[in-house]
């Protein structure tokens, strides 16, 4: 039975009081209001694209010379040097970086599945796996504005200048940070002769896979120059064939290789280009896979350094190209086959870890090579050098000698947070989407300092991954290195009544 409530003597006719019945209207117009929240935020999220940075006082920090890390082949893993752990938020100890976001710490099976696409089906892309290097990873690598010629301006009297090469183009690299620290008609067009392979190599583990078996066509066995000496009909794994291709400079390894990938030589070296345009490389043209003579093949010693600084960031890449000799066998040893390097440095320096010589007519002795010490590695190239042994090591010894590495994070180290608006967090961190280090004259290292800016607020969802932030090294306001700050885990959108709630 419903009781009538009663107040001043007389019943109400609902059998509610004032009070409850204020009560209950009260609450009608709260889920009112909540009903027409919820409809207004039924409009797309706002994207969680890069987010507008504010440097505002951006957060500076100071960073000590690396130390160096234990020597050996553990220290020597193939991808570039690279900064080391922080200790307590500074530079400390520097290990070899073991490859970048997508490469392999074991022999990678390449991009692809060992029936890949093939080119004009629309869809054939190098896949994200353990031969590729994509997105931030690749963009790291994007090529600056030119260099001046000489030593980097802000060395010049800091330094002593390097013997000059006699090659008629050469650069040193710091192969972390991308830094020039020479450069000698750096961007002049030349014939790159096969130090072409360094990127046919790379195209080949990014759309292939190193158990694909690859028939020895015709063609491919009667390609002239230096060869593998392969047979038509012959059945290789196109690990075998890159070892050909980069140790004894196979150019029918080389024709093999883009045969199987994409089929014909010329839509192996359209994906070259791809490549080459990916990277941000201006002065680079690629009609084969092998470096033979063409008008219309050409390259410049600073190209080649940024092609090989990519390359070096896959590991597989790097081991096949730091070794003097291979021995392939099969089966119980019933067919063996010793591979030896056309490159001399490798036999006769341990620090030395490739790359690939090159010669031809037009091109001249060329020689893209690179050299590790104290967790350091350096890349030097020379083009129609009259003495490209002699030249490289000189550029690489002077490297080492004249710069010391600051270290400024390692990936993955948290440098900072960001609030996130409308999120299931308050705030997310920041992280180093790479490793952040540079090169400079022992001298300055103690100037150097740690910048760090993040974006004031990122609005929900946040991706993993996602940019919101820069850390760069300066040193009198100079930057000479940075890296991406990103976000370290998914921020989902709150619910609608949560962000309807004023708390």
């Amino acid at each position: 039975m419903r009781h009538a409530a009663i107040r001043d003597g007389h019943r109400d006719p609902s059998g509610w009081s004032p009070r409850r019945r204020t009560l209950r209207q009260g609450l009608a117009v709260l889920l009112l209001t909540a009903v027409l929240l919820g409809g207004a935020s039924a409009a797309p999220p706002r994207g969680a694209g890069a987010a507008t940075l504010w440097p505002g006082h951006p957060a500076v920090a100071p960073v000590e010379p690396a130390l160096a890390p234990p020597t050996g082949p553990a220290a020597g893993g193939g991808g570039p040097g690279a900064a080391g752990p922080p200790g307590s938020g500074r530079g400390a100890a520097v290990p070899a970086r073991q490859g970048a976001p997508g490469s392999a710490a074991t022999e990678p099976g390449g991009a692809g599945s060992s029936d890949p696409a093939r080119p004009g089906t629309g869809a054939w892309r190098p896949a994200v796996g353990a031969g590729a290097l994509e997105g931030s990873a690749a963009a790291a690598f994007i090529a600056p504005e030119r260099v001046p010629e000489g030593v980097a301006p802000l060395w010049r009297h800091r330094v002593k200048p390097p013997p000059a090469p006699d090659a008629a183009a050469a650069i040193v690299v710091d192969a972390a940070s991308g830094q020039v620290l020479y450069a000698h008609n750096a961007h002049q067009r030349r014939p790159p002769a096969s130090t072409t392979k360094i990127l046919t190599a790379i195209v080949a583990l990014e759309y292939g896979s190193l158990d694909d078996v690859v028939t020895v066509s015709a063609h491919a066995a009667a390609t002239e120059g230096s060869t593998m000496d392969l047979e038509p009909g012959e059945r290789y794994t196109l690990r075998e064939l890159l070892w050909g291709l980069m140790l004894e400079s196979g150019n029918d390894a080389a024709v093999a290789i883009a045969e199987h990938i994409a089929g014909s030589e010329a839509a192996f070296a359209r994906l070259m280009n791809e490549t080459v345009l990916r990277l941000g490389l201006r002065d680079t043209h690629f009609t084969n896979p092998h470096g033979l003579h063409d008008p219309g093949h050409y390259s410049t010693a600073y190209d080649l350094a940024a092609m090989t600084r990519y390359a070096l960031a896959n590991q597989y890449f790097a081991r096949l190209v730091c070794q003097p000799e291979k021995v392939l066998c099969r089966g119980d040893g019933d067919w063996v086959r010793v591979l030896s390097s056309t490159n001399r440095l490798l036999w006769y320096h341990e620090w030395v870890r490739g790359v690939k010589t090159g010669t031809t007519g037009p091109a001249g002795p060329c020689l893209v090579s690179s050299g590790e010490r104290d967790g350091r590695r350096l890349i030097a190239v020379v083009l129609d050098s009259g003495d490209r042994w002699a030249d490289s090591q000189r550029l690489l010894e002077w490297g080492f000698r004249a710069f010391a590495p600051v270290a400024g994070g390692r990936q993955g180290e948290v440098l900072g947070r960001v609030p996130v608006r409308d999120g299931m967090v308050a705030a997310v961190e920041a992280q180093l989407a790479g490793d952040l280090g540079a090169l400079v004259p022992p001298a300055v290292a103690p100037r150097v300092r740690r910048v760090v800016e993040v974006a004031r607020a990122v609005a929900a969802p946040v991706a993993a991954g996602q940019r919101v932030g820069t850390a760069r090294l300066e040193l009198d306001g100079v930057t000479l290195a940075s890296q991406p700050l990103v976000a370290a885990a998914a921020v989902p959108l709150a619910p609608w009544w949560r962000r309807a709630l004023p708390w």
